[in-house]
């Protein structure tokens, strides 16, 4: 759980604010490895942070939902062999 703490010092006064940061959940993961060949795909949620006010001086987190899909390709060098 991603628990975040801001410290904001400007002219008018020192604001602090503490809570919950978005969370990311990763419903959906799909991981391979064979031989010199990896590659993953995910499907990541993300969660909007709590105690947002529009007035407010100091904010935590985006205050939206979002969500996104990614995935890396890997191919590595054979065992012994060397970079050139």
């Amino acid at each position: 759980m991603p628990f975040l703490y801001e410290q904001l010092h400007v002219g008018a006064g020192k604001f602090t604010k503490s809570g919950v940061n978005n969370v990311n959940v990763i419903p959906f993961s799909v991981t391979y490895a064979k031989g010199n060949l990896h590659w993953y795909y995910e499907a990541d949620l993300f969660s909007s942070a709590g105690g947002y006010s529009q007035s407010g001086i100091l904010n935590i987190g985006q205050h939206n939902f979002g969500s996104r899909s990614g995935g890396r390709f890997s191919p590595t060098c054979p065992k012994g062999a060397r970079a050139r």
